[in-house]
């Protein structure tokens, strides 16, 4: 359900942009909802962060400082770590899992909500 990637930037040119559309195409492998890839620039990892409307990956990316939108977020981590950074963001998803900070799963409560 979950996907994570750590993608090589040596020799990359625009390796933020790259790592954003690997995010993407992950997305299409069957069965993944979300997807998590990890770029190390510098000493700073980059976190791309995309969902189809699984879960909101803003609220894990904020839990790194970052931010973005409910299907496309990302954080950078000053001297992270990727293999941990993997495995808070998989404590996050658990988290997340546990006190139901999913998307909404059905477009009948947005239209009540139009309606009200």
């Amino acid at each position: 359900q979950y996907a994570f990637a750590i993608f090589p930037t040596d020799g990359v040119d625009s390796p933020t942009v790259v790592a954003s559309q690997v995010a993407n195409e992950l997305l299409d492998v069957e069965g993944v909802g979300a997807s998590f890839v990890l770029s190390d620039i510098d000493g700073t990892i980059y976190i791309s962060a995309r969902s189809i409307d699984m879960i909101n990956v803003q609220v894990v990316m904020e839990k790194f400082g970052g931010g973005g939108h409910s299907n496309a977020s990302g954080a950078q981590v000053p001297d992270g770590d990727p293999e941990e950074i993997i495995a808070t963001i998989k404590r996050y998803l658990d988290e997340i899992d546990e006190v139901g900070d999913f998307l909404p799963a059905s477009s009948d409560e947005e239209e009540v909500e139009e309606n009200a």
